[in-house]
């Protein structure tokens, strides 16, 4: 019979450890990797103008896709939200914080109401929904908060 030296026996047990402990290092390199982080939200804002008066709960009623848990109105204010998973938007009736002369430009541009858009939110594909949804059933445009109101800006720009 043989004998196996115990030289060979720990080469042997070596060679196995080296795989155990090549498959160690890799699972500790990977546990201090950085943590992927969440998207950072996006916030902005622009304004809504429309054609017509419209009102908070027309524009609450035009959107009939979303539940109504995620959708609230306040009449007595004129204003809107949209609470969804990716954040919140807000439309808040701009009437008592327009000039004289506001209301002479929206008139020339034939706009009659104009609401301020707020959003918070991780992902602007629900924003880009409300606003395609709003333009189609009561038309408007995406204005600036500025003199005149320009740029115009397009659903998929925001």
């Amino acid at each position: 019979m043989k004998k196996t030296s115990n030289k060979q026996t720990i080469n042997y047990h070596s060679k196995g450890y080296e795989k155990y402990a090549k498959k160690d290092k890799e699972a500790k390199q990977a546990s201090k990797s950085k943590p992927v982080k969440p998207a950072k939200p996006k916030e902005g804002s622009f304004l809504y103008l429309l054609p017509e008066e419209i009102s908070a709960r027309q524009l609450h009623d035009g959107l009939d896709f979303l539940d109504a848990k995620q959708l609230e109105v306040w009449t007595e204010l004129n204003l809107f939200e949209v609470t969804a998973d990716e954040g919140t938007i807000t439309f808040e009736d701009m009437r008592d914080n327009l000039g004289e002369e506001d209301f002479g430009t929206l008139a020339g541009m034939g706009m009659k109401k104009v609401y301020a858009v707020d959003y918070y939110l991780s992902d602007n594909g629900i924003l880009r929904k409300v606003m395609e949804t709003l333009i189609s059933k009561f038309g408007g445009k995406i204005g600036s908060d500025t003199e005149d109101f320009q740029p115009f800006v397009k659903v998929n720009e925001i």
